[in-house]
């Protein structure tokens, strides 16, 4: 089997909750440097999540809180206006896409357990992720074959996404246990 020799290698980062009490997000390189930040901010009505790079604010992200067809977040990203990340109500894997970016039509596509997912945008493969067993602070590796900014910090902001809506249909199973 011959590779190309002119494609690059995938990057190596990782997801994970900032420490098993938080409900923060940190995104790390392969060395453990941390590159992304996602943190929940308190508020009246939406709680909204900021992604930080270096301390400095890279997108602010919020559940629109009456999308009844579809989970919806709208996503602000300074420079770039806003953006959408929306969900499939009913359906058996989560499934989301993006909605009015630069990487319009980009997808995640969950696995049946929520361990692991993709994404792509016109069937090339963006990035991959998948849960590490046996960890504390829920980490996913993930594998990122576009090597661009906008899809490291797209891979991030859909990943927080998936993962925060994955808690929330967790708690809400154990509270109707």
């Amino acid at each position: 089997m011959t590779q190309n020799p002119t494609a690059l290698p995938v990057r190596q980062l990782s997801i994970q909750r900032a420490s098993a009490i938080k409900k923060n997000w940190v995104v790390k390189d392969a060395d453990g440097a941390v590159l992304y930040q996602a943190d929940w901010k308190l508020a009246a009505l939406v709680t909204p999540w900021v992604v930080t790079k270096d301390g400095v604010e890279v997108a602010t992200m919020r559940r629109k809180p009456w999308s009844l067809s579809e989970p919806t977040w709208t996503v602000t990203t300074p420079g770039d206006g806003d953006f959408e990340i929306r969900g499939q109500l009913f359906s058996i894997l989560r499934r989301t896409y993006v909605a009015g970016s630069a990487l319009d039509g980009a997808t995640l596509t969950g696995s049946l357990t929520d361990w692991s997912f993709r994404i792509e945008r016109d069937a090339a493969l963006i990035a991959e992720a998948d849960r590490r067993m046996f960890t504390i602070s829920h980490k996913h590796g993930i594998h990122l074959h576009d090597q661009s900014l906008q899809a490291e910090l797209l891979t991030t902001l859909m990943l927080v996404q998936a993962l925060v809506e994955q808690a929330k249909t967790l708690a809400r199973m154990k509270f109707d246990a």
